[in-house]
């Protein structure tokens, strides 16, 4: 599932590169046997990118981060 995740991820980031005016981004993939959860958000100074909202324990967490 992970795997899966990170071409998901890739895609949207590919997508977000071509944009007229693309922006820094960052993807918050869990996993465990069953689930993938993404959260993608733009990468700005000072904020923070998890908050404890992880639902359930999840088995592995991978962070991507993207710069135009």
């Amino acid at each position: 599932m992970l795997r899966l995740g990170l071409v998901v991820a890739d895609s949207v980031f590919a997508l977000i590169r071509a944009s007229p005016e693309p922006v820094p981004v960052r993807c918050v993939i869990s996993a465990n046997d069953s689930c993938v959860v993404f959260r993608f958000h733009q990468i700005r100074p000072g904020d923070e990118w998890i908050d404890g909202t992880l639902r359930s324990d999840p088995e592995m967490v991978v962070v991507a981060d993207r710069h135009p």
